[in-house]
């Protein structure tokens, strides 16, 4: 190859100049082209890494979404089964309740029925006795063995 000088005194353009500083130097075309092109590939490179990433990315997001709605399932699933566990402890204690309070008026009205009978019993003793201060002084008569007949009853009383 030439030199600059040999280059001027044999009238080349500045153009021609140039190539030939660059021939000179290494920096011919091929060379260009070479960098030319990894530099194309190192942004290609780039590049791919960058959707690599976002698609990682993407990925982990959709993921993560998907745990937080397993989660939220998990969490509604539970609580339905503690509302459901709460509801049939309260329902069986409000039927202990109602139990109890039947057994309460039951006990009300066997109490009210042996109060009754304690006082139609009580009131029929007091008419006895009654009767009897009055079938007492007349027992001998036969206005008092009516009355003992009525209140004995006719297979109990002997005379």
């Amino acid at each position: 190859m030439a030199s600059k000088m040999d280059a001027i005194l044999l009238g080349h353009s500045p153009e021609a100049l140039l190539l030939s500083d660059w021939s000179t130097e290494g920096w011919n075309v091929a060379t260009l082209i070479e960098n030319s092109t990894r530099q194309d590939n190192r942004l290609q490179q780039i590049k791919e890494e960058i959707k690599s990433l976002e698609k990682a990315k993407l990925k982990e997001e959709v993921v993560a979404r998907r745990q937080r709605k397993l989660l939220s399932r998990h969490a509604r699933q539970k609580f339905l089964e503690e509302s459901g566990l709460r509801e049939a402890e309260l329902l069986q204690e409000l039927h202990r309740e109602r139990i109890a309070e039947r057994k309460k008026i039951k006990h009300r009205e066997n109490c009210n029925e042996n109060l009754c009978k304690l006082n139609l019993e009580f009131d029929h003793r007091d008419e006895n006795f009654h009767l009897q201060i009055v079938v007492g002084r007349e027992k001998d008569t036969v206005k008092g063995k009516m009355e003992e007949q009525v209140m004995k009853g006719p297979e109990q009383v002997k005379g």
